[in-house]
C-alpha cells in the first residue's frame, strides 16, 4: 500500500494485528477478567457511596404526625375561614404587578414578626396565613401563564 506523496510503501501486517488482540483476549481471560471486574466496581460504588454520604445530612428531618396535623391545621383555617376568602378574591383581581408586590410585602411582614420562622404567636400565624394565600394566587396564576404559552 503507498500513501499519495510518500516514497516508501507501508505494509500492514493484519496476522499481527490479529495475533496481538487475540493476545489481549487471552491475557483478560481469567484471573485478571475478575481483577478488571473488581476494579470498575470499585470505581462505580465508591463514588455512588460518597455521593450518599454527601446528600444523607442534608436530607430534611420528616416532621412528627401532630406537626403535620398542626401545620394542615393552621394552613386550613388561613385559606378556608372567611376572611381568607375574602382575601383570595381580592389577590384574584389583583393584577400580576401588583400581586408580586403584594407577595413581598408579606413576606417581609412575616420576617419583621417572626425571624426565626417559629410561628407561635396568633400574630405570626396570621401574618404567614396572609403570605400563604398571595403565593397561592401567584402559583396558580404561574400555572395558568406557563400553561397557555405551551399551547
Amino acid at each position: 500500500m503507498r500513501w499519495a506523496g510518500t516514497e516508501r510503501a507501508i505494509v500492514i501486517d493484519t496476522y499481527e494485528i490479529r495475533r496481538r488482540i487475540d493476545d489481549l483476549k487471552y491475557r483478560l481471560n481469567g484471573k485478571n477478567k475478575g481483577l478488571l471486574a473488581g476494579a470498575v466496581a470499585i470505581a462505580i460504588l465508591i463514588p455512588a457511596a460518597l455521593i450518599a454520604w454527601w446528600v444523607s445530612p442534608s436530607a430534611p428531618v420528616l416532621a412528627s404526625t401532630a406537626d403535620a396535623a398542626r401545620f394542615r391545621e393552621v394552613s386550613r383555617s388561613a385559606l378556608d375561614s372567611p376572611e381568607g376568602k375574602a382575601d383570595l378574591a381580592k389577590l384574584s383581581e389583583m393584577k400580576d404587578a401588583d400581586l408580586l408586590q403584594e407577595l413581598k410585602t408579606r413576606q417581609a411582614r412575616l420576617n419583621e414578626i417572626d425571624p426565626g420562622g417559629k410561628g407561635e404567636t396568633q400574630e405570626a400565624r396570621t401574618a404567614w396565613g396572609a403570605l400563604l394565600r398571595a403565593n397561592s394566587v401567584n402559583a396558580d396564576r404561574q400555572r395558568r401563564n406557563k400553561k397557555s404559552d405551551d399551547e
